[in-house]
C-alpha cells in the first residue's frame, strides 16, 4: 500500500456517549471517570479492583447511593479527557505520552498501578501543568 496522496472522507467516534446501568450506592458527579464492574459490567468509580475497565467520563451526576444495582443509569463519554495529575514517584511528564496510566480516584490520574491497586485508566495523550489528558473508554 502506499500513502494518499488526495484528501479523504474518514469516520470518527471520539466523543461518542454510551449509557450504563450504576452499581449499587454509587454516585457520580460531570467529568469523573466511570468504570465498568468486571463481574457485572454496572458502572462504578475506580477502587482496588484492577479488573475493572475504563468506560468514559461521566457527563452529568447521578446519585443511585440508595438505589440498588440497575436503579439509575449514568451516561459516559468516551474521548481524551484531563486529569490532574498526581505527585511524587506517580508524576506524570511529557515523557510519558503513550503510557498507560492508572486511577488513583475518579479525577486522577497515577503514572503506577499503586503496587496492583489501582485500574488502567488509559494512556497519556499529553501532559500540560497539572493536568494529564488520558484515552479513556473503548472506541
Amino acid at each position: 500500500m502506499a500513502n494518499q496522496t488526495v484528501d479523504r472522507k474518514y469516520r470518527s467516534f471520539v466523543g461518542s456517549n454510551r449509557t450504563f446501568p450504576c452499581a449499587a450506592g454509587e454516585v457520580f458527579f460531570v467529568g469523573s471517570a466511570v468504570f465498568g464492574d468486571a463481574a457485572t459490567g454496572n458502572a462504578k468509580r475506580p477502587d482496588t479492583t484492577t479488573t475493572d475497565n475504563a468506560l468514559g467520563v461521566c457527563t452529568e451526576a447521578v446519585d443511585n447511593s440508595a438505589g440498588g444495582a440497575g436503579a439509575e443509569s449514568v451516561n459516559v463519554e468516551v474521548g481524551i479527557f484531563g486529569f490532574k495529575n498526581s505527585a511524587a514517584a506517580d508524576l506524570i511528564d511529557l515523557g510519558d505520552v503513550g503510557a498507560t496510566v492508572y486511577a488513583a480516584d475518579d479525577q486522577t490520574a497515577a503514572l503506577t498501578d499503586g503496587t496492583g491497586t489501582r485500574p488502567e485508566l488509559g494512556p497519556v495523550v499529553y501532559v500540560e501543568d497539572d493536568i494529564v489528558y488520558v484515552r479513556v473508554g473503548k472506541y
